[in-house]
């Protein structure tokens, strides 16, 4: 059968489903591929929560019905970096929430792979990203690829 996850954020997902697959089954999916923790997802239809051990089918839920997807607590989400220019499409992997600022993913990037955040310039839709600004200024969304250029006119004193 197929359902729509929707979420507040006005993005939907398709999925093939079976009517005996639970909705905890569901919310894993939602973490492997969006990126929102178990714990912070509520699922509903027709305005009812829906239990994680329960099936699909144990709320009748009939085929091509859409369910609502709620995020509670901070919303955390998936950045992609990738080192510009580069013929490698290698990404790394970064969890943020869209309040934190640029320098927040900067310090990340530092303490996680060892590159200074003085040689660090974060580009996102051609445009250099501010320190001071939050993910939400530049309307990032998760599953983004931020590109990072290597500063090589630092000098050290």
């Amino acid at each position: 059968m197929k359902i729509q996850i929707k979420s507040v954020f006005g993005k939907s997902y398709d999925l093939d489903v079976d009517s005996n697959q639970t909705i905890g089954s569901l919310k894993l999916w939602i973490q492997e591929k969006v990126g929102f923790f178990v714990e912070n997802q509520r699922l509903l239809f027709q305005m009812k929560h829906l239990l994680d051990d329960c099936t699909l089918e144990d709320y009748k839920i009939p085929n091509e019905a859409t369910l609502l997807l709620l995020i509670k607590g901070k919303q955390y989400f998936k950045i992609f970096v990738k080192i510009a220019p580069s013929d490698n499409n290698t990404r790394t992997l970064y969890q943020l929430d869209g309040s934190e600022t640029i320098l927040n993913l900067k310090q990340k990037m530092q303490d996680l792979d060892g590159i200074p955040v003085s040689m660090q310039r974060l580009t996102f839709a051609n445009n250099d990203l501010e320190d001071d600004k939050t993910m939400r200024d530049y309307n990032i969304q998760s599953d983004a690829t931020l590109f990072l250029y290597l500063r090589d006119d630092i000098v050290d004193v």
